[in-house]
């Protein structure tokens, strides 16, 4: 075992092998250090366990080489615009990533690929990307709301959560312009409970939605509709709950009173759709793992924002990402074994991944993707297997037999 940096747990190989190929299949870098004594002795224990970790990086890092990252949703996540802080003196003034821990857990187990970028990455390269989210009650400046007014023009989807965008430098509230004329709605203040219910309305909404509201355990926005088209309503709660504190599980009230007011809405701008809600379900979910939530995340993103590219049997358990090569005709997909995974904690301790000695394999993951064309072969890159495929209306769909903790499917056209 090894004392991980800034973890203060023992995580074993599996588990460090896991945290090390994550970065690297989302087209990162690894830095790793580790302990010392006070007699600056290092323990053998520990020098082994990072020989064999990097042994087994440098077994599969030549797959990676000269290969780009390539998803289709771009999240904003930039330390200029994140306004939300925690913490009432100058030296607390820590960003709270509560709402993009949720987004990640939500994203990722829904199969959902993605990158964080910053605002001046998003405004040189919007067009990388089929979906922006912005979440985290951010400030968007001017310059960026002229990027993203032109990126939906030309086709774009843009998902914005919260306060997000009607937000000054300061985080105070504020009428944006850019915002309504976007979103297609106005906000006229906030209801007075820390939580409430989403009750949606749209059928595609209420055919995977099964109880007629989803808790989301956020402020919830006041908002008016101009010219966006209303998919979900807002439901308060039986009882004002003053306070939710996350130490102990918050016993929250029944939904109760339908406002009938705006929670979810669709604008269509330009040739691209505009997705406001007016709580942010990512900060919600955190708080929750309310999978219901979630599957109400996931549902606006492939049915009304994008057109689902990439499917996965067994997204739960699995990290998926998409890489194609800069040398030849082939793609990279990525699976990462995410049985460490753990239902997120309150939102003030630690986010630390579970220990786990012993990786349960997952066998039998059914990947399908949109490609126009028909593919050469197919094969894993760590067990070197070829593998069967199918290719029916424009779709490649593949089996793969087992995930340990990293597989890669190659795939050449």
């Amino acid at each position: 075992s090894l004392q991980w940096w800034n973890s203060y747990e023992v995580k074993p190989y599996e588990t460090l092998v896991q945290e090390c190929v994550e970065p690297m299949i989302n087209g990162g870098k690894i830095w790793m250090g580790f302990q010392l004594y006070q007699n600056h002795l290092t323990d053998p224990a520990t020098m082994d366990m990072v020989k064999r970790v990097f042994s087994y990086i440098e077994s599969i890092e030549d797959n990676f080489d000269k290969k780009r990252i390539v998803p289709y949703v771009g999240v904003l996540c930039d330390e200029n615009q994140l306004v939300n802080r925690r913490g009432s003196g100058v030296d607390e003034m820590d960003v709270d990533l509560t709402s993009l821990y949720g987004l990640n857990k939500a994203l990722t187990s829904s199969g959902i690929p993605y990158n964080s970028v910053n605002e001046k990455f998003l405004v040189e390269n919007s067009d990388d990307f089929k979906l922006v989210i912005i979440s985290n009650d951010q400030y968007v400046s001017d310059e960026l709301y002229k990027e993203l007014k032109q990126y939906v023009e030309r086709g774009g989807s843009l998902l914005i959560t919260g306060k997000s965008g009607c937000v000054d430098i300061d985080g105070n509230l504020i009428k944006n312009e850019n915002f309504t004329k976007l979103t297609g709605v106005s906000i006229n203040g906030q209801y007075d409970y820390p939580y409430a219910y989403i009750s949606p309305k749209h059928k595609s909404l209420t055919d995977v939605i099964m109880p007629k509201s989803v808790l989301c355990a956020d402020e919830f926005m006041k908002i008016k509709t101009d010219n966006a088209k209303t998919l979900a309503s807002v439901t308060l709660p039986y009882k004002k709950m003053k306070e939710i504190n996350w130490g102990e599980f918050p016993s929250f009230s029944n939904p109760w009173a339908q406002t009938n007011e705006p929670a979810i809405c669709l604008n269509q701008y330009g040739n691209g759709r505009v997705c406001y809600v007016c709580t942010d379900i990512f900060r919600g979910y955190s708080g929750t793992n309310n999978y219901i939530l979630k599957n109400l995340i996931k549902t606006l993103i492939n049915e009304f924002l994008i057109e689902e590219k990439i499917t996965i049997s067994n997204p739960t358990y699995l990290e998926l990402t998409f890489m194609r090569s800069e040398c030849d005709d082939s793609i990279l997909i990525n699976l990462l074994n995410l049985v460490r995974s753990v239902p997120m904690r309150e939102i003030e301790q630690r986010r630390e991944n579970a220990i786990c000695e012993e990786i349960l394999p997952v066998y039998d993951t059914e990947i399908s993707f949109y490609s126009k064309k028909e593919p050469k072969q197919a094969s894993t890159v760590v067990s070197n297997h070829q593998l069967m495929f199918t290719y029916d209306n424009n779709r490649v769909s593949i089996r793969v037999p087992k995930v340990e903790i990293y597989e890669g499917v190659k795939i050449v056209f």
